[in-house]
């Protein structure tokens, strides 16, 4: 360039490091939208949504008569039921999950259907009853997802996290 002229690389290059390091490495905006996604996860169990707002399924009459309070999977005292072990892990340097380790968690989920694996019948107490039939059907109960609403708050989180970077303000 010829003439007068005003190089700004050295005013901008900190803020260009931290921005570049900081989203190689996002593990703070991660822990923050995992932290949301659990919340968001617990919130809708509360409400018995799936994340698309849609309710859930109703309960069987009989089995609900004898729940232990609390809900559709969750139950009161101290173990909660599922919603208490909704936690979220890293996958990677770039990615989380958000989750439950209890098996079951799979067919509230997605549904399904239950049979027995080396019995004529399932056999089980419903109410003063005792069943026997040859399958269950579990109707899906999705809790697992990102509603418009956590996409939202996940990109306010994103935005911020960017800010800070730019501006210093994100370790």
């Amino acid at each position: 360039m010829s003439g007068a002229r005003l190089t700004v690389i050295d005013q901008i290059s900190g803020a260009l490091r931290s921005l570049t390091v900081g989203l190689q490495r996002p593990r703070a905006l991660l822990v923050n939208i995992g932290e949301l996604l659990v919340q968001s996860t617990r919130d809708r169990m509360f409400a018995e949504q799936g994340p698309d707002g849609s309710d859930w399924p109703a309960l069987n009459p009989l089995y609900a008569a004898t729940k232990r309070g609390g809900g559709m999977l969750r139950e009161a005292g101290m173990s909660g039921g599922l919603i208490s072990t909704i936690v979220w892990q890293m996958a990677g340097d770039m990615a989380i999950e958000v989750g439950t380790s209890r098996i079951y968690g799979a067919i509230h989920q997605l549904g399904g259907v239950i049979r027995p694996k080396t019995a004529a019948a399932l056999v089980f107490q419903l109410g003063a009853e005792l069943v026997r039939v040859q399958s269950v059907t579990i109707p899906a109960r999705p809790y697992l997802g990102i509603s418009p609403a956590d996409g939202e708050d996940m990109l306010d989180l994103a935005t911020d996290y960017v800010d800070g970077l730019l501006t210093g303000r994100t370790a």
